[in-house]
This record gives structure tokens, sequence and C-alpha cells, in this order.
């Protein structure tokens, strides 16, 4: 059991570093969306992140940047951040469980892992709605973008995560001891009953 506990936390912090490097490339990177015609790149439409604001250091005082900007962009953004800090977690705790082994730990990659879930499922599937392949005036079309993709590869990669963390959680140690538990009540048993038979000899 302890080897296929150190299984589940080597698959556990691959998984989690590769996903946590996924969400920051995604979330920092600024092709969410491409604007293009007649299948010609003309520029990147806008990533979450506003670079712009952040080069020209006018993000505190530059609102029409926030104004301006469809509501569903603020709405991932956040949950993009929410993914990227429950990674951030899980990728922590997973760390500790190669020297520690406890159920708190268990319990909280599995909890981590599924908020993990939540908020890239919701990220992906809402900006996909969002901003899904539409024409406009002239040509120009807007498709979604590499940005957007690594999103969803880090989502592919997490119900793989979340299966781990779980079957983890619910193969770990209180199971073995209520069978320990079992087998040494079904011991103890039968030795009573050897003892109370006057034929039987150790």
């Amino acid at each position: 059991m302890h080897i296929k506990n150190q299984t589940f936390t080597a698959v556990s912090l691959v998984l989690s570093l590769i996903i946590l490097g996924l969400a920051i490339a995604a979330m920092f990177t600024s092709q969410w969306t491409v604007m293009s015609t007649s299948g010609i790149f003309i520029s990147s439409a806008e990533g979450l992140f506003p670079w712009t604001c952040v080069s020209s250091g006018t993000c505190s005082k530059d609102i029409d940047t926030w104004k301006h900007g469809p509501t569903y962009f603020i709405v991932v953004f956040s949950t993009m951040w929410g993914a990227i800090a429950a990674v951030l977690m899980a990728t922590c705790l997973a760390i500790n469980s190669v020297f520690v082994s406890a159920a708190w730990i268990r319990f909280s990659k599995a909890f981590f892992s599924v908020f993990l879930f939540l908020c890239l499922t919701f990220s992906v599937i809402f900006y996909g709605i969002k901003s899904s392949y539409k024409t406009f005036g002239q040509g120009f079309t807007r498709t979604l973008g590499y940005s957007y993709w690594l999103a969803v590869s880090a989502l592919f990669l997490t119900v793989f995560l979340l299966i781990c963390n779980i079957t983890n959680l619910f193969s770990s140690m209180p199971t073995n001891e209520r069978s320990y538990n079992l087998n040494d009540n079904l011991v103890l048993k039968r030795t009573t009953q050897h003892e109370n038979d006057p034929s039987w000899r150790p």
C-alpha cells in the first residue's frame, strides 16, 4: 500500500506541475482570440491579462481598459486566477505528501483538484461560448487562439489529476485500518474458540 501511495503522489505531482505551467501560460499569453482576414493573421484580439495598461503603467488610472472590455473577459480572468491558485495549492500539497503521508493532505489535494476542475471548466466553456467563431464586416473573422487551447489542455489533464487524487483519498489509510481490525478480530475469535476446545493443541 505504501508503494501505491507513492505512485499516486508521483503522478499527482507531475500532473500538478504540468497543469500549473499550462494555466500560467494561458493566463499570461495574449492570444485567447485571433483576428484574421482571408486566412491571413492580422493581430491577436485580446488576452486575459491587460498587458497594454501594465506596460504603460496606467492600469490604476485607465479604468476604460476594463470598461471597454467584455464582461466575460473579467469573469474568466477571475476564474483563471482561481484555477492558478488551486493548482498551486495542489502542487504544494503534492510536494508535501512526498515527505508526509497524512489523511488531511490527501483530502486537501482532492478538494483543490475539484475546485481547479470547476474553475477551468467554467473558464473554457464560458469563454468558448462567448468568443466562438464569428464573422465581421470586410471579411474579418475572430477565432479562438492558442492561449485558449492551453487552458483546454490544462482542463484535460485536470480530469486525470482529479481521478488520481480522489482514488488516492478513498484508498487511503482509514480503509486499511478497518480491514486490519476485521482480520485481527477474526484471528482473536478463532484463537478463543481453539482455547475453549479441549482437543486443540498449539
